[in-house]
């Protein structure tokens, strides 16, 4: 049975945001089944490896049971590199097929191949393939292999044979010193090819603290920003660049991720071996959702949100 992309399980509205700040509920979670990855990404915050450690089976159901529980629409699978997780098809099929939530996949799209295509798209997926140049040489240098670049574009091919759309098919750029002056034509090349486009800024972790030299000053950041926002305005896509810059833009949750920690929690688990229900700690998601820390911490997401975007800027946010 097919199941059909439903674009309400992965992009929300401002209004929905805001309201499920008030409540221990969760619009999305994003959990790493495993941290192995077959690429090298200098300013990989996860700094995965060539090792097969991943997410106890029992342990990744319970967890996602638990977030389907606590109200989320979707699951962003992260990674390391997911397609390297033995168990990854049994738990998509839970989180989309039985559970009825939407399932992100994050990927660098080298093992992406017909089958798995097919059944990324009859799950009613998006998957998000990881894009960072146009020129070979940058990709190469940006991802830690050769043909790194042919390999993402026959992903996108392979996809698009699939049957995805511009909802379904999107593609990630990091923004570095490597790529900043072509990135704003790399906008502009993926909503010329119907592939919808996010870009993230890197944070000082993982690889990155021992490649500061990629890191981008914020002042240009904003004048890329403006940029691509210039060319989406005058291409039918209304939203504003607003500080501080979001990790992703490009939907509305997204304008970037600024809103998602208000409505998301993040599971992972450094070793991958026992039980973390919730940032390495025993219990469930719901009881972490009622401690103080986090209902401070959405408090103050809450509040920095409302600031962000305020009310004249919710349109644009949801026509992205």
């Amino acid at each position: 049975m097919i199941i059909p992309f439903d674009k309400s399980k992965y992009d929300y509205s401002t209004e929905e945001i805001l309201e499920n700040i008030t409540g221990s509920r969760l619009l999305s979670a994003e959990i790493e089944f495993n941290r192995s990855c077959n690429y090298l990404c200098p300013y990989c915050y996860a700094a995965g490896n060539s090792d097969h450690a991943q997410l106890d089976p029992a342990v990744a159901t319970d967890a996602i049971r638990q977030v389907h529980a606590l109200g989320a629409k979707k699951i962003v699978v992260l990674g390391g590199e997911p397609l390297l997780c033995k168990q990854l098809k049994a738990n998509i099929e839970l989180i989309t097929g039985e559970l009825g939530m939407g399932a992100e996949i994050f990927t660098n799209g080298a093992l992406i191949n017909e089958d798995w295509a097919k059944f990324f798209f009859e799950h009613g997926c998006r998957v998000v393939v990881k894009l960072n140049s146009l020129r070979p040489e940058v990709q190469e240098r940006l991802t830690g292999v050769p043909n790194a670049l042919d390999k993402a574009f026959h992903a996108i091919r392979v996809l698009k044979d699939a049957g995805f759309d511009s909802e379904m098919l999107v593609a990630s750029s990091v923004i570095s010193a490597e790529n900043e002056q072509e990135v704003a034509e790399l906008w502009k090349y993926l909503r010329r090819n119907a592939i919808k486009p996010y870009l993230e800024i890197m944070t000082p972790q993982g690889r990155l603290l021992e490649n500061r030299d990629l890191e981008v000053h914020p002042r240009r950041l904003k004048e890329i920003f403006d940029e691509i926002a210039a060319f989406d305005n005058a291409n039918g896509y209304d939203w504003e660049p607003q500080p501080p810059l979001g990790l992703r833009l490009g939907t509305p949750a997204a304008a970037g991720r600024l809103k998602m920690p208000a409505s998301s929690v993040f599971l992972r688990d450094r070793s991958h071996r026992k039980c973390h229900p919730v940032c390495g700690s025993d219990g469930s998601i719901g009881q972490y959702l009622r401690t103080e820390t986090f209902r401070y911490s959405r408090h103050q997401c809450g509040i920095a949100e409302t600031q962000r975007f305020p009310q004249h800027h919710q349109r644009s946010l949801q026509n992205l």
